[in-house]
């Protein structure tokens, strides 16, 4: 397997000095479940109330000692409902920066998660977006992976693929 070297990638256009810089970290999953020879990914669907329609996965801010598997669990609850997951493997991790009123330099931590059963609890609507409808979606992967906005790398995606033919199919 080739060595994935981390990259950051830059968004926004402004950098003044004048802005506060704050670190941020995040952690999710890749949540697939099995259906008999076939795998489906999840991804959540999100329309804003102009019609705009993006797809992400289950992730989210790491919250004070917590290590982050256990905030990949805990956002994958918050965000899908879903809680009965196991955690499959570390599959990587993104850093970027977002040049908004004030400048993140964010790290995404992704896994590949395994859905037990379809339990749902805890599930918690984001608060900071009004107005927007989310919806689970089970896609096929490749079809899942294609309709990502935002955790779209296609390094992580190979992995997510590898995995599932060896720790899920295999």
């Amino acid at each position: 397997m080739k060595n994935i070297l981390p990259k950051t990638v830059r968004i926004g256009d402004t950098s003044s000095l004048e802005k506060r810089r704050r670190v941020n970290t995040s952690a999710g999953c890749f949540l697939v479940k099995k259906e008999d020879d076939n795998v489906k990914l999840l991804v959540i669907q999100k329309v804003w109330p102009d019609g705009t329609t993006k797809y992400v996965l289950p992730k989210g801010h790491k919250e004070g000692e917590e290590t982050l598997e256990d905030t990949a669990l805990r956002e994958v609850r918050e965000e899908s409902g879903y809680s009965d997951i196991s955690l499959l493997r570390y599959l990587g991790s993104a850093t970027y920066e977002l040049d908004w009123t004030e400048i993140q330099l964010k790290t995404d931590h992704y896994f590949l998660a395994l859905l037990n059963s379809e339990k749902e609890e805890g599930k918690q609507p984001e608060i900071y977006e009004d107005g927007v409808v989310l919806e689970n979606q089970w896609r096929d992967v490749d079809e899942a992976l294609g309709l990502l906005t935002y955790e779209n790398y296609p390094e992580i995606n190979e992995l997510v693929k590898k995995y599932i033919e060896e720790d899920i199919l295999g």
